[in-house]
């Protein structure tokens, strides 16, 4: 699973019980959360995330998707408060929300970080498939 930093450390965290996607995934099981790039919106603390503390691209973690669901695009805010809180549907970024449908909810179980980020060189375009 290819995320921008910082969402990628936060999903190896456990902050993310789920992601919103634009497609959907028939992929079961546990699965390397690998970190490319910077999410130039986001703000950590009021300030960008600092480059030392969310590193990439590299391996950050794992975590378990043992479900993917198409939701109603016009109910994405309200399927999150249902699901999972008032505050976790206010913390989701907007920005990476799609912005038409069909829309996914891939759930998230089981995340581990790694005790050392394990740095790995990306090619352009190309989704590194990898064991764990």
């Amino acid at each position: 699973m290819l995320l921008q930093q910082p969402w990628a450390r936060l999903v190896a965290e456990g902050v993310f019980p789920a992601l919103v996607r634009s497609m959907s995934t028939e992929t079961r099981g546990r699965v390397a959360i690998v970190a490319r790039g910077y999410d130039q919106l986001a703000l950590i603390d009021g300030k960008p995330p600092d480059k030392r503390e969310f590193p990439q691209p590299g391996i950050i973690g794992s975590v378990e998707i043992p479900d993917c669901e198409k939701i109603a695009f016009g109910s994405i805010a309200a399927e999150l408060n249902r699901r999972f809180g008032t505050e976790f549907a206010g913390f989701y970024p907007r920005h990476y929300l799609p912005e038409r449908s069909p829309v996914y909810l891939w759930s998230l179980k089981k995340p581990r970080i790694l005790a050392r980020f394990r740095p790995m060189k990306l090619e352009n375009k190309r989704r590194p498939w990898l064991r764990l």
